[in-house]
């Protein structure tokens, strides 16, 4: 006759493991199941054996050897948590530039600053005249379509410049 009780059940009955609805069940069923109370019997002698067993104590340099590995173990313990303290820095820290950029960049320039700017020097500073005007255009006669139309934009603009100065 096989008994299909579970049987790690028995161990964490003898142990002590189980509540109270679980080990009112099992004891019903060892009350009525030969086999069962036959398993816990030598669950019982078996644990009974194993305390009468001699403890031996672990030689010296194991002992040592443990120490020493759990020390280690603490240093890489320690070393890790500066590095993660330092990647968490340098992550907080590279946020905190982008947020700056980004606030330097999109922020609108202030009116006044840009009245207060100093005048253009250097190239195209000075408008050309009239007679710089023809002379682009002779110039024009010789280039290409493209470049005429970009030569005629820019007299056109210069022209313009002009007669915006001269009407102040």
């Amino acid at each position: 006759m096989s008994c299909v009780f579970d049987k790690e059940r028995l161990t964490a009955f003898f142990d002590g493991e189980l509540d109270a609805e679980e080990r009112a069940e099992t004891e019903r069923h060892i009350s009525g199941c030969s086999e069962c109370l036959r398993d816990l019997g030598e669950i019982k002698s078996a644990a009974s054996a194993v305390k009468t067993l001699a403890r031996p104590r672990a030689p010296r340099s194991i002992a040592e050897g443990v120490a020493r590995e759990i020390a280690v173990a603490g240093r890489v313990r320690r070393i890790d948590l500066w590095r993660r303290r330092a990647v968490w820095a340098v992550g907080a820290a590279a946020i905190l530039l982008v947020t700056l950029n980004v606030m330097f960049f999109t922020r609108a320039p202030e009116p006044d600053a840009l009245a207060k700017a100093a005048p253009v020097t250097g190239i195209g500073a000075q408008l050309p005249s009239d007679a710089d005007d023809k002379s682009l255009q002779r110039d024009a006669a010789k280039a290409s379509s493209e470049e005429k139309d970009a030569v005629d934009k820019l007299g056109a603009d210069n022209r313009a410049r002009r007669a915006a100065e001269g009407g102040r």
